[in-house]
This record gives structure tokens, C-alpha cells and sequence, in this order.
């Protein structure tokens, strides 16, 4: 497997209109240039719906029992939600707390998560354990119902998609990024959940919308759908003195194909109608960084 870096790649595509927005670590984009940014991707009502699933994971080292550790995470993320809301500016309603990992024993899941979703202006998926959060997501089929959230409807404008670490590896093309570095435990996802290629897959979210959905696994690194569609997958919490020789000793099984954008946690991959270079142009995405600067997209292509 070759690896080689792109650090002055930009990709161009033409996309619905719609707004995701991929971060490492959402407390260290929480500046004043960020909040400006995303202003620009909201119209209308400013609320939030923080889904905060990869960090209720259970953690078998806790001192705690897993009621204890569940009634912690939710009380955290209550509070969690609320700082966000106010620190982003979005509170013109209560932000909405949606448990992944519980919707799937309701009636209607369907319902819950379009529901919630509909009524804000910006999702947050959070971070923790990228592989319980996957499972959940594959559990009450979150992308089947959410992504035509995302996307702007006649007389609506679409949800904007924010996801941090965890949540943005899942929106990304492959989720195998979460192995590189070991922080997270598959085995979160429980004894009898089968991992393979399908549960590897992530939502690819950007490209999705756009409409393309495909098994990017199989697809050569330099072929013409990688080098004009929305497809990478995401390396979060990047340090160029620690992690590029990591990224050149991916072993094969862990191999997502095709593209691996690495963030670092003052930075953001911002894909969105609004970027577009003229009217008719194509979507330019960019890193967006917590001062307010955008650099080109930073990374290795996997072949």
C-alpha cells in the first residue's frame, strides 16, 4: 500500500445545497471566527440538537456501574448542550439532547430523528468512541432518516451537519481512521456486533447528499469519482510530528481507500453550497481554522 501526501490539494464538486461541517475538537473551534462562519450557513430559527451518543459508551474500567455511568453522561450532555447553545448563539428554543442508542427501542424512530432534526438549525455529533457510535447510528438506521435533513427543501433550509471527532469519522467515507492511533475500542460496540466492510462504511455524508453512495473501498485512490466527488475519510486530532509516520505504517487491514484528510484540533473541513467560487461554480471545500484563516485541504491519498 503507497501512500503519498497532498498538502496543497483542493477539491471541486458540484453539490445540492447543503452545509457539514467535519472538526476534531469542537471546544477549540468555539472563537469568534468560527461562530461568525457557521452564522453564514444558518438562516432562520437558531437552534441546537446536540447528539452526544459515542461518549455513553461504557467503560469497564470505571469505578462506576453502567446505570451510574449512563445517569453521568446524560446529565453531562444536558449540560453540555446548553454551553454549546449559548456559546454558538443558537438559543431560540431549548436544544434538543437525541440518544442514539435509545431511539432504537422507540416505535418511530424515524420520527424522533427527523423531528428533531427538522426543528435545528445545526446537529452536533459529538465525540467519544467512534465504534459504540457507529453501531448505534447502524442500529436505528440514522443516515436513512437524517441525511434528507441536510439537505435544503423547498421553503426549508437544510440542517447543518456538525460533527466532532467521533462525529466526524462517521460522516466521513470509512470509520477504520479510529484504529490509527488506538484511542478507541471496538469492542464497545458489544460481543455480538460483527465488524466488516458494510460496518466499516460511514455515512460519506457530503458526497451522499450530492448523490454518491458507493462501496469506496473497492474504488482506485486516482480514479475520476475521487478526484471530483466529496469522498475522504477522516484523520481527527492530527499532529504532523506524531502522526505522519503513523499514517505511512497503516497496516492493510486497517486501510480505508481512497482519501484521509488529517484535522487538527483547531481546524475544520467546511463543505457547503454557500462556498461556492461564482454562481454557477462548483463547491470548494476548505479547512477553516479558529483564527479565521482557510487553507487548502491537508492529507495522504491511500492506494
Amino acid at each position: 500500500m503507497k501512500k503519498s501526501f497532498f498538502p496543497t490539494m483542493i477539491l471541486l464538486v458540484c453539490v445540492d445545497a447543503f452545509s457539514v461541517v467535519y472538526t476534531s475538537r469542537l471546544s477549540s473551534m468555539l472563537t469568534n471566527p468560527f461562530k461568525e462562519k457557521l452564522d453564514t450557513l444558518i438562516e432562520g430559527r437558531k437552534t441546537l440538537c446536540l447528539i452526544p451518543t459515542a461518549s455513553f459508551a461504557y467503560s469497564p474500567d470505571s469505578n462506576r456501574s453502567k446505570g451510574e455511568q449512563r445517569r453521568r453522561a446524560r446529565y453531562d450532555a444536558k449540560n453540555r448542550a446548553q454551553e454549546l447553545a449559548e456559546r454558538l448563539g443558537l438559543l431560540d428554543d431549548t436544544p434538543v439532547v437525541l440518544e442514539l442508542d435509545r431511539v432504537e427501542t422507540l416505535e418511530d424512530p424515524e420520527n424522533v430523528i427527523t423531528e428533531a432534526l427538522n426543528n435545528s438549525a445545526v446537529c452536533i455529533v459529538d465525540g467519544g468512541n467512534t465504534f459504540y457510535l457507529q453501531k448505534c447510528m447502524l442500529d436505528c438506521d440514522f443516515w436513512t432518516h437524517a441525511t434528507p435533513c441536510f439537505s435544503n427543501r423547498p421553503g426549508q433550509q437544510g440542517t447543518v451537519y456538525v460533527g466532532a471527532s467521533a462525529g466526524s469519522i462517521v460522516a466521513s467515507n470509512s470509520i477504520k481512521t479510529a484504529y490509527f492511533k488506538g484511542w478507541d475500542d471496538p469492542a464497545a460496540a458489544g460481543a455480538d456486533f460483527v465488524w466488516n466492510d458494510d460496518s466499516y462504511r460511514g455515512s460519506n455524508l457530503a458526497g451522499r447528499i450530492q448523490g454518491v453512495d458507493v462501496n469506496c473501498d473497492v474504488i482506485a485512490a486516482n480514479s475520476d469519482i475521487f478526484r471530483t466527488g466529496l469522498i475522504f475519510s477522516v484523520f481527527p486530532h492530527y499532529l504532523p510530528e506524531l502522526h505522519d509516520t503513523l499514517l505511512e505504517q497503516v497496516p492493510e487491514w486497517q486501510f480505508t481507500g481512497g482519501r484521509v484528510v488529517c484535522l487538527g484540533d483547531e481546524e475544520c473541513v467546511i463543505v457547503s453550497d454557500s462556498a461556492r467560487m461564482s454562481e454557477d461554480g462548483p463547491v470548494v471545500p476548505y479547512v477553516f481554522t479558529a483564527q479565521g484563516e482557510t487553507v487548502p485541504l491537508r492529507g495522504v491519498i491511500t492506494k
